[in-house]
């Protein structure tokens, strides 16, 4: 689907038992519909561990966050859990001002989100 003035790609990976999408543009009203099917996908297949990575996503809007509290929601059924990758300030000052950081975790690097799995497992044993 394609909107006039719109930049977004998704691109999706995996990593052992981590599935990583990577997006890139806007992230919004017109765009979120785009990662919706492939990260319900993930959700049905029951993949617990998802990273979305922002890092190059330039603008964000609610209907690009509520896509992801969606998520959150449906991972939680069956203890998923689904991380950011966010370097942009003003994007994690969206997250922050509108508390979703109390839900979505936020971290600077792939790595340290996938890390960030492993910390979870560790704390809650």
């Amino acid at each position: 689907m394609s909107f006039p003035g719109k930049y977004f790609t998704i691109e999706k990976a995996q990593e052992e038992d981590i599935i990583i999408f990577r997006i890139s543009g806007e992230f919004d009203v017109y765009t979120a519909v785009e990662l919706k099917i492939p990260l319900h996908e993930a959700i049905s297949e029951k993949h617990k561990k998802i990273i979305v990575d922002m890092t190059e996503v330039s603008f964000v809007d609610s209907s690009g966050l509520g896509l992801l509290i969606h998520a959150l929601k449906h991972l939680r059924a069956y203890n998923g859990q689904i991380v950011l990758v966010v370097k942009r300030k003003d994007i994690i000052d969206i997250i922050r001002v509108t508390n979703l950081s109390q839900l979505l975790r936020i971290y600077p690097t792939i790595e340290e989100a996938a890390k960030g799995f492993l910390d979870t497992q560790k704390t809650s044993i």
